[in-house]
């Protein structure tokens, strides 16, 4: 994790999920190769929505996997391991703020 112009900046080579049960097994999922990605430095929620400070990306996720948890008027955060590559969220941005993103 860098900071850059006062934004965090993550790098990414692969996320990958693994579920562990209460009876103590586990499931692996493969890595994922694409996924929603929100360029900070872009995204200002006060813009797509000036009033309520709700950002258009995270209400066009149907499946809740962007969301604003830190509040209105600020950034969304992606669950990457969740993204089920729909890019509803990409196509609803008036920034362009958030992209496909593919890892190899």
């Amino acid at each position: 994790m860098t900071e850059k112009g006062g934004c965090l900046i993550f790098g990414v080579k692969e996320v990958v999920s693994h579920f562990i049960f209460s009876d103590g097994s586990t499931m692996s999922m493969q890595p994922k190769k694409e996924f929603a990605f929100v360029h900070y430095d872009l995204c200002d929620p006060k813009k797509c929505d000036p009033q309520e400070g709700r950002c258009a990306s995270a209400k066009a996720c149907t499946r809740k996997v962007m969301k604003q948890i830190d509040g209105p008027f600020e950034p969304p955060m992606v669950f990457q391991d969740m993204c089920m590559n729909c890019w509803d969220c990409v196509e609803a941005c008036p920034l362009q703020a958030v992209e496909r993103k593919h890892i190899s």
